[in-house]
């Protein structure tokens, strides 16, 4: 991959959804108290799966995608293929999400069952995202064919399977929605 993506600024983004930085400490999560049952939802709160409780996983998630959706964002990436090919040190769309996958695939040896779950939480939103934007009506052929290839590329580095059984698991749901998406009909120009 290009050196000059920390010059483009997705390293530093793609730090802030590392599960060490996600991880809400337990000091923290002890202050979060229910939310009493008179107060209503508002912008603010995250939508969670736990309920009336904090829900940090949820939390991680919605991290994740604020980064995410600026990081592969339709508009930025049609600019990122225009610079690409005026400038040969620009980073492309598929070094871009090269990158993304390396930090968010890439599990750290000493990374505890807490983080390896926020990291499998990442790579879902990324998957997620990644299959968004390739229908999206503002994503231009040129990028769609480049997130195309990184999906193909993401594709097979998924089928390789995971380290204990709850990423072979997660894997599988990730390739499954792969697979639900290239059998979805859609049509653009």
């Amino acid at each position: 991959p290009n050196s000059n993506l920390d010059s483009d600024g997705d390293a530093a983004l793609l730090e802030a959804i590392e599960p060490s930085a996600l991880e809400i400490p337990a000091e923290t999560e002890r202050l979060l108290l229910p939310r009493p049952l008179e107060y209503e939802t508002h912008v603010e709160m995250f939508a969670g799966a736990t309920g009336m409780i904090f829900d940090p996983l949820s939390a991680a998630a919605t991290a994740s995608r604020l980064v995410l959706g600026e990081v592969l964002q339709p508009q930025r990436l049609a600019r990122l293929v225009d610079q690409s090919t005026r400038t040969p040190d620009a980073p492309t769309v598929d070094e871009v999400v090269e990158v993304a996958v390396a930090a968010i695939f890439t599990r750290s040896p000493d990374e505890d069952a807490r983080r390896s779950e926020i990291r499998r939480v990442t790579q879902g939103v990324l998957v997620d995202r990644l299959l968004e934007v390739i229908v999206a009506t503002e994503t231009t052929p040129w990028v769609r064919s480049r997130l195309m290839a990184s999906v193909d590329s993401l594709e097979r580095r998924l089928a390789g399977g995971g380290a204990s059984a709850v990423d072979r698991a997660h894997r599988q749901l990730l390739l499954s929605s792969i697979q639900r998406f290239r059998a979805r009909p859609w049509a653009k120009d």
